[in-house]
């Protein structure tokens, strides 16, 4: 099990806001990098954005991430845990519903 790191995080909530850009409604976005040790990391996701860009909210993701020879290695990702893509309000909402 590949553990996300908060440096992980960070990067991925980067990638995330370079590709919605100007976007404030609605996002498809495919995004992907590598990380230190070499893991590469793919994250696909359909987001609604909510209030500037303050909430983030996925209608869909997936989180995939990979060893040097392209094998898929499972991980420990959770989208709530990205640096300022949400409001743990939200969160706590939608686990009511």
């Amino acid at each position: 099990m590949k553990n996300i790191t908060p440096q992980t995080y960070r990067q991925v909530a980067n990638k995330i806001m370079e590709a919605i850009g100007e976007n404030n409604h609605f996002a498809i976005c495919n995004v992907q990098d590598t990380m230190a040790d070499g893991t590469k990391w793919v994250f696909a996701g359909t987001l609604v954005i909510y209030e500037k860009k303050n909430n983030i909210v996925p209608i869909w993701y997936e989180f995939n991430t990979y060893d040097t020879e392209g094998n898929k290695i499972d991980n420990d990702f959770v989208f709530y845990e990205m640096p300022l893509l949400n409001n743990r309000a939200m969160l706590d909402t939608m686990k009511q519903l």
